[in-house]
This record gives C-alpha cells, structure tokens and sequence, in this order.
C-alpha cells in the first residue's frame, strides 16, 4: 500500500491482524504464533513456550533464554548427537489438558523450518551452503554496511579475511538479527527432525560474569527468574540505543499478545511440580560452549 509505513495491528477482541507493507518474517510469524497461543491457552489448557525443543534418546529438553546466551548453540549441540532430534527452534506448544491424562508432557512444534540466526555460520562454516539455499533476511549485502571490518580486508569476527574480500556477496555474521528459513529436513536431515517430544528436562539460559555456573530450581526460583525475565540487550536487536543495556521479557516471551501472568506462572509451576520436569539454570557468562553441554548431558542422565 503507498504511502504507509510498516506496522500491524492487532484487535483482541476478534483475535485478527493485519499488516501493512511488511516483508519482516520474524514479525508477521511471532503475531501469527501470538494469536495462537491466545486461542490455544484459552480453548485448549495449551502453554506456548518461546524456546527450543530437542529429543535426545526419548527425553524431551526445552532450552528458554534470553538473545544471546546460547539457546540455539546448545539446541543445535543437542541435535547433533546421535541419538539427537530437533523438535523446533523457537517455539514449543505443551497440551496440559493432554498432558494429565498422560501423566507426563509432551512437546510440539507449530512449524516445518526452523528460524535460524545465521551468524551460527561464523563457527560452522558448512552452514554456508544451507543458508545461501535458504530464505534469509537482515543478511549484510555491502562491507561498507559491516561493522566490524579491520584494515582494509581483515574481520575482526572470523580473525581473518571479509568474506566481500573473498568474493562472497554477503556475510551471515556481520548483523547480530540477521535469520535464515531453514527447513528441518535441510539442515542434517530427515533422520534429524521429530514433531514431538516427551519433556523431561527445563534449562535455562543466563549470561553475566558473577553468578554461579549451575542452579537447580524448583518451581517457585524457576517462576522468579522467568517472570522477571532479565537479559542484555545484543546489538541487532531493537533500538541502537539500547544495545548492551538490561531489558526484560517477562517469560521470555515477548510475543505473548494476551500475556496472562497468573496463567504463565501455572503452566510452569505445573510442569516443574506436577509433572516433575527437572529444572536449571546455567551461566554460560562463565563457562565455554562444551562445559554448559556437558551440564545438559548430566542433567539428562
């Protein structure tokens, strides 16, 4: 439509929404999960988490973080196991209506791709390749738009050379929200993906220099730090001038357009308490990569 700046507007009441002159992905699938879980928490007694979901061996693991602390490193980790499967990246639908007939939860995924952020290609050089086959957005398209450049051809990101300097025409990691629309099967394969699993395992994400590397919660800790939902903000997501300052998303769910604190705090506390889904928290502001794996692993066993 000319002249009309992007936006969207949502009416609860009727539960629609309509877009103008968007073609941002990440907006117009968080509104439509969004209203989603609005009818889903309504009519069906479903929690819809914004996390991943990994099946290892039959155990079902859903990671809830923050930007920026490594839930997609971790999920992607998880995955990569031999016994490991990906559920989703970014969003988990738990059915606890279903789930107390069963007497255990059972996680499922609204989507077939996954969400990716594709300066996960910085440490995984192969993902190149899907992404470039993949639908992206946000990708940096020029080096004069990149930040990080060093010297007339080297990247302080990769420690080597631009990729524009390679002859690449663009670069995955040079903008922190830029994201690839991968579908499941692509990444490592039909044999790699499941549509459900059974949830055994709740970790949670935080990143600073003084807390301790691992907590076990129980529901009412886990309610806390979920509800207060801390995080720094990275660069790339929302406004410069926030970048590197302390923001909140309560649950951390920020497309929540129905936020229902009360019913929030009793999906989780149900999960944690009822059906005996182990919770942590892990710092990985003062671990590497493999000692926070290591962590889930345990966790699991």
């Amino acid at each position: 439509m000319n002249g009309v700046e992007p936006s969207a507007y949502y009416c609860p009441e009727t539960n629609e929404s309509v877009f103008f002159n968007t073609e941002y992905y990440g907006q117009c699938k968080s509104w439509a999960l969004g209203m989603a879980a609005a009818v889903l928490e309504d009519k069906r007694n479903t929690h819809s988490i914004h996390g991943a979901c990994v099946d290892v061996n039959g155990k079902g693991v859903i990671i809830v973080a923050p930007t920026g602390t490594g839930k997609t490193t971790q999920s992607f980790k998880l995955m990569e196991l031999s016994d490991g499967r990906i559920v989703g990246d970014d969003w988990v639908y738990i059915d606890h209506n279903e789930g107390r007939r069963l007497g255990y939860l059972i996680g499922r995924q609204p989507e077939k791709s996954l969400y990716m952020r594709t300066e996960t290609q910085l440490t995984k050089s192969w993902l190149r390749k899907t992404f470039d086959e993949s639908k992206c957005e946000n990708v940096v398209v020029r080096k004069n738009d990149c930040e990080f450049t060093e010297g007339s051809t080297g990247c302080r990101l990769n420690r080597g050379t631009c990729v524009f300097d390679e002859g690449m025409e663009w670069c995955y990691y040079a903008f922190g929200n830029s994201r690839a629309l991968v579908p499941r099967q692509n990444l490592l394969g039909p044999s790699k993906i499941a549509d459900e699993a059974k949830i055994k395992l709740l970790v949670l994400l935080q990143r600073d220099e003084t807390s301790p590397a691992e907590a076990r919660l129980g529901e009412d800790a886990a309610v806390e730090v979920l509800k207060k939902g801390e995080y720094m903000i990275r660069p790339g997501a929302g406004p410069r001038d926030m970048w590197g300052k302390l923001g909140r998303e309560p649950w951390y769910n920020p497309y929540l357009l129905k936020l229902d604190h009360s019913r929030q705090e009793r999906f989780f506390r149900d999960m944690i308490g009822v059906f005996d889904v182990k919770c942590i928290l892990l710092n990985t502001g003062v671990e590497t990569v493999e000692e926070t794996y290591r962590r889930i692993l345990s966790a699991l066993d």
